[in-house]
């Protein structure tokens, strides 16, 4: 007897659908991944890059050695700042009267005693 045909389920999982699936997933997140690669690292700033055949030419250097040239830079100068100054405070000076010349003293003779001695 011949055995009757199975019939396929029509509602099963498509095997090539799911590996196609997971290529263009794959495919995807790796254009993702160079993308945000790109926008994070600063990305392309509008072709500053010169093509090696347009630079110009290095121009021969002379024989003499050049000095090198001091680059001036700019560096911040303080703001200045008011310090506090003490003023002098006006004192009176009151009138005194003259006491005419005043005697200096003279010098006395002072005798002197030399230590003695054993002493």
């Amino acid at each position: 007897m011949a055995k009757p045909k199975k019939k396929k389920k029509s509602g099963g999982l498509n095997v090539r659908f799911l590996l196609l699936a997971a290529v263009l997933l794959i495919v995807l997140l790796a254009l993702a991944g160079v993308c945000a690669f790109i926008f994070l690292s600063g990305g392309d700033d509008g072709g500053d890059a010169t093509p090696v055949e347009s630079q110009p030419a290095p121009q021969e250097t002379p024989s003499e050695e050049l000095e090198p040239t001091a680059i001036p830079t700019e560096t911040p100068t303080p703001e200045p700042t008011q310090t506090p100054t003490q003023t002098p405070t006006p004192t009176s000076v009151l009138p005194t009267r003259d006491a005419g010349p005043t005697e200096t003293p003279t010098a006395t003779a002072t005798q002197v005693v030399p230590p003695t001695p054993g002493g």
